[in-house]
């Protein structure tokens, strides 16, 4: 077993942990990620502890040192432990475990040793275990290498790795576009072999893998990439194949799935939803081509309607189907509008609020535009600088009272102003494009005189009423 001599700086509520059980004659590892993130340099957000004491004796241990213990896993060999009440840490027994068919739950064994333990994890670069004491890092598999290498490698052999838990697949995709490193060419081939076991892996296990690579990977293309190549992606959003090799006239020079790619990897912000956005739509352009003018008819309406669809499917929140459909939507809005004026923004930015988007969405709704203008490698110059006028001006203009919400009366005052309960939401619309034309008309006298003459005008009134 390979050990190699060096001093990694944990912190010391963690070392203590391992002063506590070395006392009592126990081995003690902080293992897995926190390992690999120190050794990148990065702190990390957890650390976890590998002990060869079983959970009874954990506890006992930790009890008799005065600190608190938590059986949070003991089923599993976890026990949560923590000395000054602040800083809680994952006392695990070293262990063995196999995923059944079907289940989520491993089936576990206690192992003899810090070897036995670390090979039953995915990568080499999640296999090293530090001996803080010794000052010693335990590195049977060769992570070390491979984490200088910038190589993603299963630990022993990759199909029995992926064979145990499938969704080690969608973490081979996201250590390796998280941390910019390649696949092991066995690992990948292993992979592409055991795609299909991922049918039995639950999708919000998947859903949370994709999660975490959107909002922490810097080429979120690359973890799509993976899966699609690997054939993962068969189990989570098989649409995406039917993007492959879909062409699309000028201005176009790439096919839908390359623009869907570029356009995920040039949203720069790390927000899940909009990422997430940018990846599906155009999710419904291969639904409906056609071979002549208009190449995609409604393909925005379309996109959104799949994207919705595929997002409950996959268990995400009402909130994230609501927020990603409506940007999928809209995302022509801006083409098609081709705003150039503070008044034509202000109308784009009212229909855009009328078909569901948020006022505090519009950076993210900016940006999606932004992005799906610059993965349209072909776009002339002119067409671009239009977009990017219109999104500057939309920006400009985002606070603009464009909703009933916006305006300084409510149905409360046409209510006293004598008008008929059924015509009060049409008045307050009439109100609002009336406002989007000059919002410095959204003035309480102003508006009522205004609406005095809209109810009027409609014999929406109930009886006669002075406006002072």
């Amino acid at each position: 077993m390979t050990e190699i001599r060096l001093r990694i700086g944990f912190p010391d509520s963690a070392v203590e942990i391992c002063r506590i059980l070395r006392r009592h004659g126990k081995e003690c590892y902080i293992v897995g990620g926190a390992v690999r993130d120190k050794l990148l340099g990065k702190e990390p957000h957890d650390i976890d502890i590998a002990t060869d004491a079983v959970p009874d004796e954990t506890e006992r241990i930790f009890s008799s040192a005065g600190c608190r213990t938590y059986p949070t896993g003991k089923q599993y060999g976890t026990i949560t432990v923590t000395c000054d009440g602040r800083n809680f840490f994952e006392v695990t027994t070293f262990r063995g475990e196999k995923y059944r068919r079907g289940s989520r739950k491993p089936e576990v064994t206690w192992g003899r040793s810090i070897r036995e333990d670390l090979s039953r994890r995915d990568f080499t670069i999640n296999a090293m275990a530090y001996d803080p004491i010794d000052g010693v890092l335990v590195d049977p598999f060769g992570g070390y290498e491979d984490l200088r290498n910038g190589i993603i490698r299963a630990v022993g052999d990759a199909r029995e790795r992926f064979s145990e838990d499938p969704l080690r697949i969608f973490r081979m995709c996201r250590f390796a576009s998280v941390l910019g490193y390649e696949i092991d060419r066995d690992t990948f081939e292993a992979a592409k072999e055991k795609s299909d076991e991922l049918s039995w892996i639950p999708m919000e296990r998947k859903t949370e893998e994709f999660r975490k690579a959107f909002l922490k990977s810097e080429s979120p293309s690359y973890f799509v990439d993976c899966l699609v190549k690997s054939g993962a992606m068969r189990h989570y959003m098989p649409e995406v194949y039917d993007m492959i090799g879909v062409q699309q006239p000028p201005p176009h020079m790439e096919d839908v799935y390359t623009h869907a790619l570029i356009a995920l990897d040039s949203i720069a912000t790390k927000d899940y939803e909009l990422r997430m956005a940018a990846l599906l739509h155009d999710i419904g352009k291969p639904k409906v081509r056609r071979e002549t003018r208009p190449y995609f008819p409604r393909h925005a309406e379309v996109s959104a309607d799949m994207a919705e669809e595929m997002l409950r499917r996959t268990r995400h929140t009402s909130k994230e189907v609501r927020k990603i459909g409506v940007l999928v939507r809209n995302h022509m809005k801006v083409h098609e509008l081709a705003p150039r004026t503070g008044r034509d923004a202000r109308r784009l930015l009212r229909r855009l609020v009328k078909d569901g988007l948020e006022k505090e969405w519009v950076d993210e709704y900016i940006e999606l535009v932004r992005a799906d203008t610059k993965a349209t490698l072909g776009l002339p110059r002119d067409r671009v600088e239009a977009v990017e006028r219109g999104l500057e001006l939309l920006s400009e203009w985002r606070n603009a009272p464009v909703d009933r919400r916006d305006l300084a009366i409510s149905g409360r005052d046409l209510v006293e102003l004598g008008v008929e309960p059924r015509k009060i939401g049409a008045i307050l619309e009439k109100l609002v494009d009336y406002v989007v034309e000059d919002p410095s008309r959204n003035e309480r006298e102003a508006l009522l005189r205004r609406a005095a003459v809209l109810a009027k005008s409609m014999g929406a009134l109930r009886k006669e009423r002075t406006v002072r």
